[in-house]
């Protein structure tokens, strides 16, 4: 009977705990207290308390009193009293690369005996912000997060980190925050994308982009760096007209709201316009050929026989496009492996300091390409 009354004590303050109600650092009523509220014998608080502190869900300071532990800390996965949460927030679900990311990280972190709580931002800052001080709350054992627009919500971040929850930026990263990051190696996907086009003898290659509003986010930026360095390297003219800009409206809209026939078919169709038109386009993103091919098909020309089209990301949608894209594949589930793992290394006790961990995507031909017609772009047959 008494094991009974000491296990209603411990459940209530777990329940407390686990919720969020009771947050890391926050001080537990006194064992007197406790009796007095769950009417039972100072004794069996007293016990409920210790056992709580064995198991890792309280921690006692001698002078101070009792609070709520970072139960993960310094713990082996197998010795915690239940599966350790990982908060992954994602700046939006729909996406294909969202989809496969999510469905790797929650393989991986199950296989690590983790629990994933997947929270979807919308790219809305202000839905992340939410979601970082729900993290905040659960005391989660740690966070991986796809942010929306850094640096917005670098102090949650940063309050997260100061509570000694480990933190791992996936995609996009903040890069002024002492905190790990695994992302594609976006630079050098980009570099070799203009690398394959100038192998197969494109010297006139464009560039649809972000806006330059967003310019300034990591993976945005290094794509678009990896182009320029990368035509510089090959001796290739950088064209201001060949760098065509995304509208606000399609960069802050989430994939299920953006109406993807029309994505990218005002800047293809503004490239074909030029009297020295591009023979070759790199995407942002896969989803953009959607447009930029119907744009091209609507200017009768066609891919890749008038035009080569080159994405990045290998969404499926890569696949279904006529005819199929030629991409870069990021390493997601190798991405899923290194992020998961440093929250493991740090519940373990063994943490290390923090990375910038750069995978190198994978050019995946399809038929979107092909060798670059001198003669037909001599005879104006295309941009005409």
């Amino acid at each position: 009977m008494k094991e009974s009354v000491i296990d209603r004590v411990k459940s209530d303050l777990i329940k407390k705990i686990v919720s969020g109600e009771m947050a890391i650092g926050d001080a537990v009523l006194s064992e007197r207290k406790l009796s007095d509220k769950y009417c039972v014998s100072y004794m069996t608080a007293r016990k409920a308390v210790f056992e709580l502190v064995e198991e890792g869900y309280l921690r006692k300071e001698s002078t101070r009193g009792t609070f709520v532990a970072n139960r993960w800390g310094g713990k082996n996965l197998s010795d915690c009293p239940v599966k350790p949460i990982i908060m992954l927030i994602m700046s939006d679900l729909i996406s294909h690369l969202s989809h496969r990311t999510i469905g790797w990280l929650e393989r991986i972190a199950r296989k690590n005996n983790f629990q994933l709580m997947v929270c979807n931002s919308e790219l809305n800052v202000t839905c992340e912000a939410m979601h970082l001080e729900q993290a905040m709350l659960m005391s989660v054992a740690g966070v991986i997060i796809s942010p929306c627009y850094p640096p917005i919500n670098h102090q949650a971040l940063e309050k997260l980190l100061s509570k000694g929850t480990p933190v791992v930026q996936i995609d996009k990263y903040f890069t002024d925050l002492d905190a790990a990051s695994v992302s594609c190696d976006n630079y050098d996907a980009a570099f070799s994308v203009v690398q394959y086009l100038h192998k197969l003898g494109h010297r006139r290659i464009a560039h649809i982009t972000s806006n330059n509003s967003l310019r300034n986010i990591s993976s945005i930026n290094e794509r678009f760096e990896g182009y320029c360095d990368a035509l510089r390297k090959y001796g290739l003219e950088y064209r201001e007209e060949y760098i065509q800009e995304l509208t606000k409206t399609c960069v802050h809209t989430t994939m299920d709201d953006l109406q993807l026939q029309y994505l990218g078919y005002r800047e293809m169709s503004n490239l074909l316009k030029l009297a020295e038109p591009p023979s070759a386009v790199f995407l942002l993103f896969d989803e953009i050929a959607v447009g930029a091919m119907r744009a091209i098909a609507d200017y009768g020309l066609k891919v890749p026989e008038d035009i080569s089209v080159v994405g990045i990301n290998n969404s499926d949608i890569s696949s279904w496009t006529d005819p199929p894209l030629t991409t870069m594949a990021q390493p997601i589930q190798e991405l899923a492996i290194h992020a998961v793992s440093i929250i493991a290394d740090h519940i373990n006790g063994n943490p290390k300091p923090p990375d910038r961990i750069r995978l190198k995507a994978q050019l995946i031909v399809r038929e979107s390409c092909k060798l670059y017609d001198r003669e037909k772009f001599i005879s104006g047959a295309v941009g005409k």
